[in-house]
């Protein structure tokens, strides 16, 4: 796994945690506090949605950052694989 898949999965997951927390923190807060929340993020989010399709959306975004870096790592210890069957057939004894 290269660098910088490490860094976009860690990029990722911070992302994921940060919009979390504040979604929940905010659907925690009694009404009168959620406003401050709201106008700091942006008044044009669209927070029930998010709440209840944050599993949802959660899980989907796993599975997909896991099927690429799946895809990724076998990609490549096919083509590593392929480069080294192919590079003993052209050597010369």
């Amino acid at each position: 796994m290269s660098s910088n898949s490490v860094v976009l999965l860690l990029a990722q997951v911070m992302g994921m945690y940060f919009t979390s927390y504040v979604l929940l923190m905010r659907m925690n807060l009694p009404p009168k506090y959620r406003t401050v929340i709201t106008e700091v993020v942006g008044g044009d989010v669209q927070f029930n949605f998010f709440h209840r399709w944050f599993d949802v959306i959660f899980v989907v975004s796993a599975l997909v950052s896991i099927g690429v870096l799946v895809v990724l790592a076998k990609t490549k210890t096919s083509a590593t694989r392929t480069k080294l069957h192919y590079g003993n057939l052209h050597k010369v004894p």
